[in-house]
């Protein structure tokens, strides 16, 4: 979440007030369509955090509550320097809430296009969400709406430049007590969207996997593979057109061979000929020259995230949320 937004016109009565005695309400940073978020601050200490609290309309139905549930258990599992962590979770006046590292910088969709997004830097930003997303997948979660949206690109001090994928409202977790969902309920977003999911069907790994396919065309080429007038005929373009080929799509950038066969690969309709997780995908864009050349290089001017980094930066996430107890309101 990003604290440099400007506060809400609209008055909010939870602005301003202190949630379960430890969480001081700041001013409304964002609304999605689960809850809306607020920056906050620790109670005495004075921590910046994001704080989610479950739009008060939906207390009453049954299927908003459970998504919300489901993004508190999925982000619990999380531990991961590219997956925004959980610090604490309860209820406020009725309302169930989650609180959030707060994560500062533009999102995905803001560098798309930009002179700074060159193909090493899209790689190697594409590469850090599919890392965090393969540690999701090893957790059983898929996330089901991924989008450059729900990715921030921050700055780690003494590390580098880092995405952070967030929003998990959508995602499904392998439990059976959180993963029922009303059919007239289809997660995802049509510009995003995978063929099964714009069919209604179930939903697996390799979902996330297209979904991503279609960020990092994106992020290369410099606009989207599918452009439609609304919903239905994106629907119907996720499902059956096949999209122009990258290096035919973009003559002016440099793409290699190697790098549009991953990317026509991760976009098949068809999800058995799709990688068959995130972490098949990363390795595949690790092998090609642009993921090589990421490696050794300096997106946007930054440092690239070195190995031993990574393992620092997570072991301190790790005991950052040690001891935080989960007492999200049953419903």
């Amino acid at each position: 979440m990003d604290s440099s937004l400007p506060p809400s016109s609209a008055a909010d009565p939870v602005v301003g007030q202190t949630v379960d005695n430890r969480w001081h309400v700041l001013r409304k940073i964002g609304v999605g369509a689960v809850g809306a978020v607020y920056l906050a601050e620790r109670a005495k200490l004075g921590r910046q955090v994001a704080l989610k609290l479950l739009h008060p309309e939906y207390l009453s139905n049954n299927e908003y509550v459970r998504r919300f549930a489901r993004e508190a258990r999925a982000l619990s599992r999380l531990q991961h320097i590219n997956c925004v962590s959980i610090l604490d979770v309860g209820t406020h006046e009725q309302r169930p809430y989650i609180v959030m590292e707060l994560v500062n910088g533009p999102s995905l969709s803001e560098e798309i296009g930009t002179p700074e997004m060159t193909t090493a830097r899209a790689v190697a930003l594409m590469r850090q969400v599919l890392d965090g997303l393969a540690h999701a997948h090893g957790h059983g979660i898929i996330h089901r709406d991924l989008k450059p949206d729900n990715i921030i690109v921050t700055d780690v001090a003494g590390v580098g430049e880092i995405a952070k994928i967030l929003d998990f409202g959508f995602a499904h977790v392998n439990d059976s007590r959180l993963s029922q969902s009303n059919a007239q309920l289809v997660p995802g977003t049509p510009s995003y969207m995978s063929p099964e999911q714009a069919k209604g069907e179930k939903t697996d790994p390799r979902t996330d996997v297209y979904s991503a396919g279609i960020m990092l065309y994106e992020v290369v080429v410099g606009f989207k593979p599918f452009v439609a007038g609304d919903i239905a005929e994106m629907l119907q373009k996720q499902q059956f057109e096949a999209p122009i080929p990258p290096r035919q799509a973009a003559l002016g950038r440099r793409i290699s061979e190697p790098l549009e066969r991953v990317i026509l690969r991760a976009l098949q309709k068809e999800r058995d000929q799709r990688f068959a997780d995130a972490a098949a995908f990363r390795d595949a864009l690790d092998a090609t020259p642009e993921g090589r050349d990421s490696a050794r290089a300096q997106p946007g001017g930054r440092r690239r995230l070195p190995p031993y980094a990574i393992a620092i930066a997570v072991a301190a996430l790790v005991l950052a949320t040690i001891g935080v107890a989960f007492a999200l309101h049953a419903h």
